[in-house]
């Protein structure tokens, strides 16, 4: 199996697998840095911290989680993932994966609308 690593903005991820049904990446975020504030009308997610604390919020919900700490996203809930004082790299597994199903309602980098 071979990953792909692409820059963002943010940071970067690597995609480990991209199957029409499911994905799964490893991403970094800097210091920092936080994602666009998204949702999905066809896949579901789930976050898995692997290092750094993790700022997420889901729907209204903000919270910290730290290394080994999971959550899941169901699809059309808006949410975003940020950091602290450090990078953070979490382990994103979708469901019902389908590439450019991203909606930006926010996003420090001047991508409102754009499609991934």
């Amino acid at each position: 199996m071979t990953s792909k690593c692409i820059e963002k903005p943010w940071g970067n991820e690597v995609i480990i697998a991209d199957k029409p049904e499911n994905g799964c990446k490893l991403l970094t975020v800097k210091q920092g840095h936080r994602l666009s504030l998204q949702r999905h009308q066809q896949r579901d997610e789930m976050w898995y911290v692997l290092s750094g604390n993790a700022i997420v919020t889901i729907g209204t919900v903000k919270m910290v989680l730290r290394p080994g700490s999971m959550v899941s996203i169901l699809r059309n809930v808006w949410h975003r993932l940020g950091t602290g004082k450090t990078d953070v790299q979490i382990i994103e597994v979708t469901n019902g994966y389908v590439a450019g199903d991203i909606e930006r309602k926010e996003d420090d980098y001047g991508r409102q609308g754009q499609t991934d």
